[in-house]
């Protein structure tokens, strides 16, 4: 029977591991890093020709980074194996319990905490590979993010960060008396009550600007972390209860159109001209091409509304610690990184601050989004977000939040009223987690 992985067995299974010091896979860690860190074994460069990485992404598209990394490695064989963004998390830690995992994993920010708090990952601030000189190179907040739970260790290195932005039909806001360029309407979004009334003017003609209530606390969520490192509880700030109430109000005045643009009724939506706006990560421009070629030059950019600045994803590299290519592994994530990087990463943006301020300086005119050219705009909103610590418990703690979120809207509950909702059953469902992880470290 196919086992199904939760944060509790992981959160269990390490601390057996660590209690008992029995022969598993998570328990070869200290020998393998006591081993590399003086001599690495059996991928020297001189028979990387004899080698093949395997690396496991949730992603594809990855053929012109190994193309240039096998040029320069000769000889050198990059398998990748890709897994569906809802299933690869689970593969990934089955892998790490079966003792056979990938040299390279690819990781998304999401998840990323369901992997710091558990063996199998080797601390990329050890030697050989010493990935600390590069930190002021990143983001210090993206740094922080991709370290272990217990801060002491570099698990992840950085590829790419995504900030959240706002797609939206220029024709359309244009047709109806609203700001069309990308600058003006980012400005006038700024302030809720500006943007509730482009909703309700909209709606008269039966076109939308939201798909669900809790959009809007969608994109708070984007810019403030559930929690922090220390597991104190970070959505209880004035921006919060501002927003909360805006979504309300979507609510009270049935401003949001009900439907998901990941289904077919969303895309239907857009393909007849009834949805104006939509809120994704710079990524979502391939969607949005992919999706809709008809509606080419219809498209524009711009920043989030209610002076918000997301954090949408970022994508980084873990290497396993069972790898027998350790070396050549982690020349393949430092190429990845520091060198490829440089000449941009399709659809996102390079986490290697080096290569970001080299891509802001390259305006590359997109004929979907009319021509507009967004390179310097997302350097601009990834500068102001804030790349926050993932904790454990956060995916299934953010699925409740939204959850507790979604009923105080439907009841019409106070600002106080929702918090006090959510800190109890939060509390409730994970404050034993807690204890666990903060004792733990």
């Amino acid at each position: 029977m196919k086992r199904v992985i939760t944060f509790t067995f992981i959160l269990v299974m390490t601390v057996v591991v660590g209690l008992s010091g029995c022969s598993s896979p998570f328990s070869q860690r200290s020998v393998v890093d006591n081993q590399t860190a003086t001599e690495p074994q059996g991928d020297a460069q001189n028979d990387s020709d004899q080698v093949e990485l395997t690396m496991w992404s949730y992603y594809d598209g990855w053929e012109p980074l190994i193309r240039k990394f096998t040029n320069k490695y000769h000889g050198v064989k990059v398998k990748v194996e890709t897994f569906t963004y809802s299933t690869y998390k689970d593969k990934y830690l089955q892998s790490l319990i079966d003792g056979h995992p990938p040299d390279i994993f690819v990781i998304d920010s999401n998840q990323f905490g369901e992997f710091n708090a558990i063996e199998g990952l080797e601390n990329l601030l050890a030697k050989p590979y010493e990935a600390g000189g590069y930190q002021d190179d990143f983001s210090p907040y993206l740094w922080e993010s991709n370290k272990s739970f217990d801060q002491k260790q570099l698990i992840g290195f950085p590829y790419a960060s995504s900030p959240s932005v706002t797609y939206y039909r220029a024709d359309l806001l244009q047709q109806y008396g609203f700001p069309s360029d990308p600058e003006e309407l980012g400005h006038f979004m700024e302030k809720p009550e500006n943007w509730i009334e482009m909703a309700k003017v909209l709606k008269e003609h039966d076109i939308w600007i939201s798909l669900w209530p809790t959009d809007v606390l969608e994109l708070y969520e984007h810019s403030k972390g559930l929690y922090d490192s220390d597991f104190n509880y970070q959505r209880n700030d004035y921006r919060f209860g501002e927003l909360f109430n805006t979504s309300k109000k979507i609510s009270e005045l049935g401003l949001d159109a009900n439907v998901d643009i990941w289904q077919e009724g969303g895309k239907k939506l857009v393909r007849d001209n009834k949805l104006a706006m939509l809120y994704m990560g710079t990524w979502g421009l391939q969607k949005l091409q992919t999706w809709f070629p008809e509606q080419a030059g219809k498209w524009r950019e711009t920043k989030l509304p209610f002076q918000l600045y997301g954090w949408q994803n970022s994508s980084n590299f873990s290497l396993s610690s069972l790898s027998k290519h350790k070396n050549l592994a982690w020349k393949f994530i430092e190429f990845a990184v520091t060198q490829s990087s440089m000449d941009g990463i399709d659809a996102t943006l390079p986490a290697y601050l080096p290569a970001r301020n080299k891509v802001k300086q390259i305006p590359i005119p997109n004929e979907f989004l009319g021509g507009q050219t967004t390179n310097a705009l997302h350097v601009e909103l990834a500068s102001k977000m804030i790349e926050h610590v993932v904790t454990p418990i956060d995916q299934e703690a953010n699925a409740m939040w939204e959850g507790i979120m979604n009923k105080g809207i439907e009841n019409d509950d106070s600002i106080s009223q929702v918090q006090e909702a959510a800190m109890k059953e939060l509390n409730g469902r994970f404050g034993r987690d807690i204890e666990i992880l903060l004792k733990g470290r």
